[in-house]
């Protein structure tokens, strides 16, 4: 996990950014935001270049059918509706542990470090998107204790989050994201999956 104070910003807008796609129902604004986003700026890792194709080949589209689209697409992938043979992303469907052991840990680890799902989030502690949520938490954490210079306890938050991710998030996220970028049938789905890859090897 990345200890410079810039990369952890990055990092943490990273997962910010990719819980918030798995939690909140996509928008018209933001379709028309993303669309309307210069390609330039999304050059990057194999996620970000999935995107920028994403945006290029979408552009000119109507917004409203592109945020169809995406909808339908995130009713299968996210909430394992229709025929695809995708589970949802929730921890205990892919752990395959105790679905009471992976919950007690979970709410355990959000308890110690004070970490509470916002009031509009009804999804369970499993659910990938807040997981993600809790590891952007703990990164923008460390950079405020970097900015301070309080290095001790900023080694601290990292080795939190390197003991959160080796016995949740990293044990199975990969085969969601892998799951993604197989079965997807928006190419905005198939970089989430990407950008997702992606994060998990930060």
């Amino acid at each position: 996990m990345a200890t410079n104070l810039d990369n952890v910003k990055a990092a943490s807008a990273l997962f910010a950014m990719l819980s918030d796609v798995f939690l909140c129902l996509p928008t018209r604004d933001g379709v028309v935001s993303l669309l309307a986003t210069p390609v330039e700026q999304l050059r990057g890792d194999d996620g970000a270049e999935a995107l920028a194709e994403f945006v290029a080949e979408n552009r000119d589209r109507d917004a409203e059918t592109v945020l169809t689209e995406i909808a339908i697409d995130r009713a299968a992938l996210v909430r394992g509706t229709g025929a695809k043979e995708v589970k949802p992303p929730y921890e205990c469907l892919y752990a395959g542990r105790n679905q009471n052991d992976v919950m007690g840990s979970l709410n355990r680890c959000y308890a110690e470090q004070g970490f509470e799902k916002q009031d509009n989030i009804h999804d369970t502690s499993d659910q990938i998107g807040v997981e993600l949520a809790f590891v952007a938490a703990m990164l923008e954490r460390q950079s405020a204790l970097l900015e301070a210079g309080e290095y001790v306890e900023a080694e601290a938050v990292i080795e939190t989050v390197s003991t959160f991710r080796s016995q949740h998030l990293n044990r199975w996220a990969g085969q969601y994201a892998d799951a993604l970028i197989n079965h997807a049938d928006t190419g905005y789905w198939r970089a989430v999956g990407l950008l997702l890859r992606g994060a998990l090897s930060l």
